[in-house]
């Protein structure tokens, strides 16, 4: 019998390494000019096997891939930072930090912003389809799942992405 413990650490894997390619072909869509749209879809996402309350919690909610990633980065801000390193980059031009990037730091970590989620989604475009991420009917804000200031794009994009304590825990099968 596999443990709980060990399907979520090989499944949070998967997921991660998942990020890592997004945030990777956004990066280079974004300084080569290339469409950002295709690429987002044609990088599948791990299946769900349901064997961890993580993969659980994703299939009970279906959130699409919008809200997998917000999800999944907020997990991966915490067990694996460093995927985020890239976003450290500075404007050759200005000599700070890219803005669109969005992001905060915190010692030597960069924590992704909503701002940081839009980024890698959205590609140039405005990014006003996600505002249904923080209406009121989302699973987001129904169930508390993130910590979220209002309904509003703009009240939230710049704020760092949180999960409630109790579905961190939940995710991560802590009791």
């Amino acid at each position: 019998m596999i443990n709980h413990h060990t399907e979520l650490e090989s499944f949070l894997e998967k997921e991660f390494n998942w990020i890592a390619k997004l945030i990777e072909h956004r990066m280079n869509s974004y300084f080569n000019h290339g469409d950002l749209k295709s690429i987002i879809y044609e990088i599948p996402f791990p299946k769900l096997s349901e064997r961890s309350s993580y993969e659980i919690f994703l299939s009970k909610h279906d959130f699409g891939i919008e809200g997998r990633l917000i999800i999944s980065m907020i997990l991966a801000s915490i067990l694996r930072p460093e995927i985020f390193d890239v976003f450290y980059i500075k404007n050759e031009i200005t000599g700070l930090k890219f803005s669109c990037f969005g992001g905060k730091s915190k010692g030597n970590r960069f924590i992704p912003t909503y701002r940081t989620a839009v980024f890698i989604l959205s590609g140039n475009k405005l990014p006003i389809y996600l505002s249904k991420l923080f209406q009121n009917d989302h699973a987001f804000s129904k169930f508390s799942i993130l910590n979220l200031s209002g309904t509003s794009l703009s009240s939230n994009l710049d704020k760092a992405m949180k999960l409630n304590p109790d579905i961190e825990n939940l995710l991560l099968g802590i009791e």
